[in-house]
């Protein structure tokens, strides 16, 4: 099969067409698009993307929180040098590693980099931290020092994406995972 079965995601697909393969109401709400006069349910909330008919490199992917945190045990498997995982152990080291001088950003080829200051991983994320955020609210961090793993799917462009204390719940979060692990 695809990378799809071997990495044993069930339900990540993209919705071709902008047609969801379930009712709409199964899917959370986004926020009220002006031009298409509707709340987004069910179809890529990014603009661009619904144009090009719901699929692009990077954004249209739908899926559930198990089918995240598969994907996340998938590169934790590489990056621990695993097989079973999304590529070849170095390829995925490679995306891992700083692509930026820390100056310029915190970036790796293929993920973010915990930031010096008001990193949505929170702070006690190490530094070997990889992680990716989507625009609607997706969080994926793994820290290989911890060997921890946090997913979150949540809906920070609803009711708008005006809302500008949902970065601050991003580290929150991930604090208060941290810190329940020490207690």
């Amino acid at each position: 099969g695809g990378i799809r079965d071997r990495l044993d995601l069930r339900d990540a697909a993209f919705h071709v067409g902008n047609q969801p393969p379930h009712a709409r109401r199964l899917y959370a709400p986004t926020e009220f698009c002006p031009w298409r006069k509707k709340t987004i349910q069910g179809e890529v909330h990014d603009e661009n993307t619904w144009v090009l008919g719901g699929v692009a490199p990077h954004a249209g992917l739908f899926g559930t929180l198990d089918d995240l945190s598969r994907w996340g045990l998938c590169l934790r498997s590489s990056l621990r040098g695993g097989s079973g995982g999304l590529a070849r152990p170095e390829t995925v080291a490679r995306f891992a590693r700083r692509a930026l001088p820390r100056a310029r950003g915190d970036w790796a080829l293929g993920f973010m980099l915990p930031g010096l200051k008001g990193a949505s991983c929170g702070k006690y994320f190490s530094r070997l931290s990889v992680g990716h955020l989507g625009f609607t609210g997706t969080s994926l961090w793994y820290d290989p020092r911890r060997d921890l793993l946090v997913t979150v799917l949540s809906n920070r462009v609803h009711p708008t994406r005006e809302n500008k204390l949902f970065p601050q719940l991003r580290g929150f979060l991930h604090d208060s995972v941290v810190e329940s692990l020490q207690a």
